[in-house]
């Protein structure tokens, strides 16, 4: 039988495959390779058959650019590659059978213009992420949601780092939250990050996320998470964990003058303080004792 190699890349399946190649399992990466050359030999067979003449494939030329660059990149047989260039790789796959799609120009040109992809680098993110072209909203998007699979490990995290990933969706969170696509996506990024001990060490040590939380006008719920996620994390550095307890105290105390206090919030002052030897206020007591006296009638 022909196997259907159009169909294999417009199912989706031979991106799946594309991803097992970050797997930290030696021997799914390994059955992720054998699959990915039996593929392309499978596309080399047809190709010298005259198989795909005429409308068969008429994408293979782009599909095989793409898979040169990133194979050119390996070193190493079987190597676990970060999750964002898979992600990346796969993403980009049913894209260069839609040549209509925003982002298909982009990715052509990226291809186009280097012999093969840095594995030490997010592919096309300044370009995408920063766009003024006239479909930078779509390419916002269709990093973010790169971004929000491919962030994994600690690992990715120092990727993401050496290009600003963090600071840049803090900003846009900040400037564009009425676009409530890009805001969400933008959040789950950074809760992806928090949920990550290099993730929330970066936030508070690099990023200044103390400083942006007590700023931000954002959705309650979602920034007591994201509090509640970083707290998580234990950290050795008094000033690491004195920006937290000054983001949950503001959070609490602000809340308190609007009659908006929430389980979470008591939630997150009683963490901040637990593990340090700082005590709660007595104000700070007053509005824990007048929470829970609420639920007594």
């Amino acid at each position: 039988d022909i196997v259907p190699v159009r169909r294999l890349v417009e199912s989706g399946l031979l991106g799946y495959i594309v991803v097992c190649m970050s797997s930290p399992i030696l021997d799914t990466r390994t059955k992720a390779y054998d699959l990915l050359a039996r593929y392309f030999q499978q596309l080399e067979l047809q190709q010298s058959q005259g198989l795909l003449a005429g409308s068969g494939f008429r994408e293979r030329p782009q599909i095989h650019l793409l898979f040169d660059t990133f194979r050119g990149a390996i070193e190493q047989p079987y190597a676990q590659i970060s999750p964002l260039l898979t992600v990346f790789v796969a993403e980009a796959l049913p894209i260069l059978l839609r040549p209509g799609h925003a982002v298909y120009p982009q990715i052509n040109n990226f291809l186009l213009a280097r012999p093969c992809l840095d594995l030490t680098d997010v592919p096309m993110y300044y370009s995408t992420f920063n766009s003024g072209r006239p479909t930078a909203r779509a390419e916002r998007i269709w990093i973010l949601k790169i971004l929000n699979r491919g962030l994994q490990s600690d690992s990715d995290v120092k990727l993401c780092a050496r290009r600003h990933c963090f600071t840049a969706t803090m900003a846009v969170l900040k400037s564009e939250q009425d676009d409530k696509v890009v805001s969400n996506l933008c959040r789950e990024f950074l809760i992806r990050a928090a949920s990550l001990s290099a993730g929330t060490d970066h936030l508070l040590r690099r990023a200044g996320v103390g400083a942006w939380l007590m700023a931000l006008k954002d959705d309650e719920n979602w920034t007591d998470r994201f509090v509640s996620v970083m707290l998580k994390h234990e950290s050795e550095e008094p000033a690491l964990r004195l920006q937290l307890q000054a983001v949950v105290r503001d959070r609490v105390f602000k809340a308190e003058q609007q009659s908006n206090i929430t389980a979470l919030k008591i939630e997150n002052l009683c963490k901040c303080v637990e593990s340090s030897s700082v005590f709660l206020t007595p104000q700070e007591l007053s509005i824990v004792l007048g929470y829970v006296r609420s639920f007594f009638p």
